[in-house]
This record gives structure tokens, C-alpha cells and sequence, in this order.
């Protein structure tokens, strides 16, 4: 069994370490593309593997970029069964770093394709995460087995299926932590990502609605020990007016 970490990044050197040092914790090895970063990401992706490749910053590319570092992984490692995939402000929980192997053994006992896994959205803090407006209602495949015939299908704009074409896709008993708005800086970087690739409408406008704001604590045990965060009281809802002050 060879495990094969799977990250496509750009400018997000703040929590790349975070990611890459886990994912170090439970892969055989970490293929990297990053989309011509301006801050040090890639002199921290060095830190971690020399399986890299450094692209144009084409952000509705994104599925085709991460065919040609498919390809580019399988060619330097033929010998790759499995490929875990997190995006640069993602974790697995804490109980994942063991647990992989065994849904890999799974995989191929059963012969599954994929597995999909509950993403967890931390809301403006890292120990609440959200639960209203479908913020809590995301699975995504993140680990995939290689059959000899994975292949991304690379269709361009947003929101598209972050995963090779899979035919048995199963769903797993892990969750994977999302740090992307934990902050209202990241919040507002991701609003005016996508709304500068066309987003309108409610799927854009609920990145900054918190009328119906719901959170929940994160359970401690989720996170390994050097990530546990502090746990201190939930934000409080920003109107619409609030958020205006930031965009």
C-alpha cells in the first residue's frame, strides 16, 4: 500500500504547514501543485516533498490542473494505490491519521472506489463550526483508490466535483476540519474569489448571511493535540450592514 497525499494550492502559506505537516503523519508520500503562489508556499512545500509541480494561477483551471498533477504523481510513482486529497485549510480529524489505512484496506476488500467524508466548517473561530444554511451538510470524496483509469473530468468554472470519475463511492465515518472561515478575513478572501468568477445569488450571499446563524462546539478529540484550540465563547451574528464594513 502506497498513500498518496493530493494538495492543490495557492497563497495559502498560513495553513499549508498545518495541512502538509499532517498529512506527513499518514502518507507514503504528498504530490503538491501550486498555481504560481506569490507568498512562501512553495519554499514550504519543499519542506515536505519534492513530488511538485508549479503551474499558471488559473483558478477555474482548477480540475484540469489537478489531472495534470495526477499524471505527473503517476509517472514518478507508478507503484501509488490510494490518493488522499485535502485542500490547503483542511484536516482530517484526529482519529483519520490512523484510519486511513484501514479504509484503504476496506477499499480494496470490497472493492470501493471512494469514500466520502463530513466536512466540518469552522465559523470565526476554531472551536465553533457552523450548522445553518447547508453549511453542515457537505460530503466529499477525499480518498480514492487507483484503478489504473483515474482520470479528473476537467470542465471548467466553480463548484465542480473536486474528484477523479469514480463508478462506488461509499461514505466514511471521519470528518475533514475546514479552516477557510474561521476567520472573517478568509471569509471575505473566499467571497471575493468567487464572486469575481461570476458566483451571484444565494450560493455567494450565504458565505456572509449569518441571519440564521447556528453554531455548535467542535468536540476536542477531533483535533490532534498540537491543534486543540482554546475554546472561548461563540461570535455573535454580523448583519448585513456589519459585513459590509469588510467588502
Amino acid at each position: 500500500m502506497k498513500i498518496c497525499g493530493f494538495i492543490k494550492n495557492y497563497n495559502d502559506a498560513e495553513q499549508l504547514e498545518r495541512c502538509l505537516s499532517q498529512l506527513s503523519k499518514f502518507c507514503d508520500l504528498i504530490a503538491v501543485c501550486d498555481d504560481s503562489s506569490t507568498d512562501n508556499s512553495l519554499e514550504i512545500i519543499k519542506k515536505y516533498t519534492d513530488l511538485y509541480i508549479v503551474l499558471p494561477n488559473e483558478f477555474q483551471k482548477e480540475l484540469e490542473h489537478k489531472q495534470k498533477l495526477l499524471e505527473f504523481a503517476l509517472e514518478k510513482h507508478p507503484d501509488i494505490t490510494h490518493f488522499f486529497w485535502v485542500d490547503a485549510d483542511e484536516i482530517i480529524e484526529a482519529r483519520g491519521i490512523k484510519g486511513i489505512r484501514k479504509l484503504c484496506e476496506f477499499m480494496d476488500e470490497f472493492d470501493i472506489d471512494g469514500f466520502q467524508f463530513h466536512l466540518i466548517n469552522l465559523w470565526r473561530s476554531k472551536c465553533w463550526y457552523r450548522l445553518d444554511n447547508a453549511f453542515n451538510d457537505l460530503w466529499k470524496v477525499h480518498l480514492w483508490k487507483n484503478s489504473g483509469q483515474l482520470k479528473f473530468e476537467p470542465k471548467e468554472g466553480l463548484h465542480q466535483l473536486q474528484h477523479p470519475q469514480l463508478t462506488k463511492i461509499m461514505r466514511c465515518n471521519l470528518s475533514i476540519i475546514h479552516y477557510g472561515f474561521s476567520t472573517i478575513d478568509l471569509i471575505v478572501r473566499k467571497y471575493k474569489t468567487y464572486k469575481s468568477f461570476g458566483q451571484l445569488g444565494w450560493s455567494l450571499y450565504r458565505l456572509i448571511d449569518e441571519n440564521t446563524l447556528q453554531l455548535a462546539p467542535v468536540n476536542l478529540s477531533w483535533f490532534p493535540e498540537e491543534l486543540k484550540p482554546k475554546i472561548e465563547p461563540p461570535t455573535k451574528a454580523m448583519s448585513d450592514e456589519e459585513w459590509k464594513k469588510f467588502l
